[in-house]
C-alpha cells in the first residue's frame, strides 16, 4: 500500500481512537452526574453508561493497536500483512511504541474498572480511577503529537493533552446524551416524579459541563495555535498555510457547534426543565399531540443530535490538523 493509503488508515485509526475516548468520557460524566440518584431512569442511564465506557475503551484500544501496526508498515516499507515483526520492535524500542504501551496500560485500567461494577454503583474511587486513566491515555497520545517535540514532560504536551481531553469530554457528553441519555418524554406518558427530577439534574449538568469544557478548549487551543505559529507576528502566515486553512475549518465547525449548544441552553432547555419539574405528565397535551412540553423535548434532542454530528466533523478536522505539519516544521 502506498503512503497515501497508509496516511488515510492512520487518520482513520486516530478518528476512532478519539471517538472511543469521547464515548468513555461522556459515559463517565453521565454516571458522575447521577451519582446518588435512584430513579428507574437514572438506573437505566447508569447501566448504559457502564456499557458505553467499556465500549469506548475497547474502541480506543483497537484503534491504538491499528495505529502502531500501520506505523510499522510505513516505517518498514512493507505491506500491512508483513508489518508484525516491525510492530513488535517498535513497541519495545521506539518512543511511539513506549507511548503506545503506556496508553494501552491506562486503557486496561479504565476497562477493568468498568468491568468490576464500581462505575455502575457510582463509587467515588472507581469514578476517579477511570477518569485518571483516561486522562493518562490522552497524555500518551499527546506525547507522540507535534507537542511531543518539546519532551514528554513538557508544558506543550500537558496543554495538548488537556485540549484533547476537554474536546473529548465535550463531544462525549453530547454524543452519549444524544445516543442513550435523553430526558424522559414528558408528554404522552406520566413520568415518575423521581425520573423527572433526575432528568432535570442531568440536563443542567450536561449544559454546565459542556460550557466549562468549551472554556478550557478555547484557552488550550489558543496556546496550541500560538505555539504552532511561533509568535503572534507569525499568526497571519499560519492562517494562510494549508495547516491554517484546516484550522479555520475546524474553528468554523466549533463555532457552529457552540451556536447549537447555546440555542439549546438558552432557548430550549428552560422550557424542558420547566416541564420536567412539573408535577405530572400532560394528558391533554398528549391527546392533542402538540403539547409545549413534548415540543421542547423533541427540539432539545434534535439540536443535541445535530450538535453531535457537527462535533464529529470537528473530530475529523482535528485529526487531519494533527497529522499536518505546521508552517516551518520539518
Amino acid at each position: 500500500m502506498g503512503e497515501g493509503g497508509l496516511l488515510v488508515l492512520l487518520r482513520a485509526t486516530a478518528v476512532v481512537a478519539n471517538a472511543g475516548l469521547a464515548l468513555a468520557l461522556g459515559a463517565l460524566a453521565s454516571r458522575l452526574w447521577l451519582r446518588g440518584a435512584d430513579s428507574a431512569w437514572a438506573r437505566q442511564v447508569s447501566a448504559r453508561a457502564r456499557q458505553a465506557l467499556g465500549a469506548g475503551v475497547l474502541l480506543a484500544a483497537l484503534a491504538s493497536g491499528g495505529r502502531l501496526w500501520f506505523e510499522a508498515a510505513a516505517m518498514a516499507g512493507t505491506s500491512i500483512a508483513q508489518a508484525g515483526p516491525m510492530a513488535l520492535t517498535m513497541a519495545w524500542q521506539t518512543h511511539l511504541g513506549q507511548a503506545w504501551l503506556a496508553g494501552l496500560a491506562a486503557l486496561a485500567v479504565a476497562g477493568a474498572v468498568a468491568c468490576t461494577g464500581g462505575i455502575g454503583r457510582g463509587r467515588p474511587g472507581a469514578l476517579a480511577l477511570a477518569g485518571l486513566s483516561l486522562a493518562a491515555y490522552a497524555c500518551t497520545r499527546s506525547a507522540v503529537s507535534h507537542a511531543g517535540d518539546a519532551g514528554d514532560l513538557s508544558l506543550p504536551v500537558a496543554m495538548n493533552g488537556l485540549h484533547q481531553l476537554l474536546a473529548g469530554l465535550w463531544l462525549g457528553v453530547v454524543l452519549t446524551a444524544a445516543l442513550f441519555a435523553a430526558p424522559p418524554a414528558v408528554s404522552g406518558r406520566a413520568a415518575a416524579a423521581a425520573d423527572r427530577a433526575d432528568a432535570a439534574r442531568w440536563a443542567l449538568a450536561l449544559s454546565t459541563t459542556a460550557t466549562l469544557a468549551l472554556a478550557g478548549i478555547a484557552l488550550t487551543g489558543l496556546y496550541n495555535a500560538w505555539r504552532a505559529a511561533g509568535s503572534v507576528a507569525q499568526l497571519p502566515a499560519l492562517l494562510h498555510s494549508d495547516y491554517g486553512r484546516i484550522l479555520l475549518v475546524k474553528l468554523a465547525l466549533v463555532g457552529l457547534a457552540v451556536l447549537m449548544g447555546g440555542f439549546n441552553r438558552w432557548r430550549v432547555m428552560p422550557r424542558l426543565l420547566q416541564a420536567l419539574r412539573s408535577a405530572g405528565g400532560s394528558a391533554e397535551g398528549a391527546a392533542a399531540g402538540g403539547a409545549p412540553e413534548a415540543a421542547a423535548h423533541r427540539h432539545f434532542m434534535r439540536v443535541l443530535r445535530a450538535e453531535a454530528g457537527v462535533l464529529t466533523l470537528v473530530l475529523v478536522a482535528a485529526v487531519v490538523l494533527g497529522s499536518s505539519a505546521p508552517p516551518g516544521a520539518g
